[in-house]
């Protein structure tokens, strides 16, 4: 996905993506597509950014555009795709924009952390990058919080990139004057452990009466408890079956044996929805949850 003022668009500048079918093909690109007129105007249209909703599947996209309607200058909308393929309706984030310049939308890949350049009251000097979060990918985006000196300097922070780890931010600036011009810069977190998952005393429970009880084989099972996920998501189905592991959530049953990973159909930090790992034996067994590596205290459950 690019920006382009070339000919057949909808006026200035507009978004359009391109396809490859081999991604390793650097050379294969299909030839650009105008993402149409539920995104691009007449006005200007620029900096997207995006992620997949781990809740729905659904590809979101931001960028910034100083269509009429906005709060002034140049604001942030979003536009969900369609699955006809086509972009929906472009719809303003107010919480985002402001009544000067907002750029450069980057979402963190499961939509719930959000860095953005702009000139708004507060910043350093120029564009600085803030950062905007919320608790899920249905709640509105909290107020924008400028990321200080770490990060912003006196001269001008624009485009963001989080990689996949989110724990780097890549950061492009002028700081260093007019003999370098533009440069891209990596700042790191430490990634936050917190508290590690637990499971709540009887908090394994047969996912349809949510009473305790023996557990059979291939039954669902609900599990409570806090910090037992970072994301809420639903299981997703690959070839046959449900994962294992999903975004660094595993739920494993554990014997005298060795130790079986569970299938998940649904996650959150308070309850997870799995399914009991078939061929486990009657007896006794005990149930772990494992998020980002920090395992929580064993629960014992009866297998029947």
């Amino acid at each position: 996905m690019f920006i382009s003022d070339r000919p057949g668009g909808l006026g200035g500048t507009d978004l359009y993506v391109s396809h490859r079918r081999n991604q390793r093909d650097d050379f294969g690109w299909d030839l650009p597509e105008n993402l149409g007129s539920g995104v691009n105007s007449s006005s200007t249209e620029v900096t997207p950014g995006s992620f997949e909703d781990p809740n729905n599947g659904n590809f979101v996209l931001y960028f910034s555009s100083n269509c009429p309607g906005g709060q002034g200058g140049v604001d942030i909308y979003s536009s969900v795709l369609r699955n006809d393929g086509i972009f929906g309706p472009a719809v303003l984030v107010p919480e985002l924009s402001s009544a000067v310049g907002d750029n450069f939308p980057a979402p963190r890949n499961d939509g719930l952390e959000l860095y953005l350049a702009s000139n708004r009251a507060g910043t350093l000097g120029g564009n600085d990058v803030w950062v905007s979060t919320r608790p899920s990918t249905s709640a509105p985006w909290s107020t924008p919080v400028n990321l200080g000196p770490s990060i912003n300097s006196a001269a001008g922070e624009n485009g963001t990139t989080m990689p996949f780890n989110r724990t780097s931010l890549i950061v492009d600036s002028d700081r260093g004057g007019p003999a370098t011009g533009r440069d891209l810069y990596v700042s790191t977190r430490t990634k936050l452990t917190g508290t590690g998952p637990a499971i709540n005393a009887g908090g394994v429970v047969n996912a349809t009466t949510y009473l305790a009880g023996p557990l059979a084989p291939n039954s669902l099972v609900s599990i409570f408890g806090t910090n037992l996920a970072t994301v809420t998501a639903p299981g997703q189905f690959v070839s046959g079956g449900y994962l294992t592991n999903l975004f660094g959530t595993r739920v494993s049953f554990n014997f005298s044996g060795g130790s079986i990973d569970a299938p998940l159909l649904y996650i959150s930090p308070l309850q997870i929805n799995a399914q009991v790992p078939a061929g486990l034996a009657p007896g006794s067994a005990s149930v772990t949850v494992t998020v980002d590596g920090a395992t929580s205290a064993p629960q014992v459950v009866t297998i029947q």
